[in-house]
């Protein structure tokens, strides 16, 4: 079935279901709304967003149909696809809607995906924006508000963020942003560097590598340890 089927379909269940025909679940919605997203239309974003303040309609009625931590995920996951201006705004502000719920919170996806719709914004402090979520990633790991599965994505998805952002104008923000992850990283307890993190550090060096630099002979020396060196690192 197509997405745009999809969609159809959804709503026409949406209706039958204001109508108390039939009883929905927040999987469906949640099916619905991935199916907005795979459209990848600009005006996803608010449709999905629409659905999610629906659910809110509907759960104070009905919990089965209450938002879950994926309805919010699938939101996030098209911020990050997004070009338009305000979509790493919106993101971060969804985050932090996430966090202060008592019903879910933020996993490594959450975050990743946040982290990647700052790296895509035109924004000149979008760096620092995400140091600051990779450190928020941090601190919920350490008050146990998230699980490390998947952690690693976090960090490479900082490392990819410096990677698709080391023109000339950002090279030497990326390079920074870089460090500082690699060595917040390394003193993170729980979650190790994988091919993807060494693979993505190096390529950001681009060769521009100091005699002297310690971090950097860490990082080899780790992937080496690892067996993670390839030809290409």
């Amino acid at each position: 079935i197509s997405a745009i089927n999809a969609v159809f379909y959804f709503l026409e269940l949406e209706q039958r279901y204001r109508r108390r025909e039939v009883q929905l679940a927040t999987r469906t919605f949640n099916i619905g709304m991935d199916a907005i997203a795979g459209l990848n239309r600009p005006d996803s974003e608010e449709k999905a967003s629409n659905v999610l303040n629906r659910m809110y309609e509907y759960s104070e009625n009905d919990k089965s149909v209450s938002p879950s931590r994926y309805t919010f995920n699938i939101i996030l996951k098209i911020l990050s696809r997004s070009n338009s201006n305000d979509a790493a705004a919106k993101a971060d502000d969804l985050l932090r809607e996430m966090d202060g719920m008592p019903s879910v919170s933020p996993d490594s996806f959450s975050y990743g995906t946040c982290i990647i719709a700052w790296g895509r914004s035109k924004e000149r402090n979008k760096f620092e924006r995400v140091v600051e979520l990779m450190n928020r990633f941090v601190g919920a790991l350490e008050r146990e508000k998230v699980n490390q599965t998947n952690g690693i994505s976090v960090f490479n998805s900082v490392l990819s963020v410096c990677y698709h952002n080391s023109s000339f104008e950002f090279k030497a923000a990326a390079r920074e942003t870089a460090d500082i992850a690699m060595q917040k990283l390394l003193k993170t307890k729980g979650i190790q560097p994988d091919i993807t993190t060494y693979s993505s550090y190096f390529k950001i060096l681009q060769g521009d590598v100091p005699a002297d630099d310690a971090l950097v002979k860490d990082v080899f020396a780790r992937c080496m340890d690892g067996g993670f060196v390839t030809k290409e690192i």
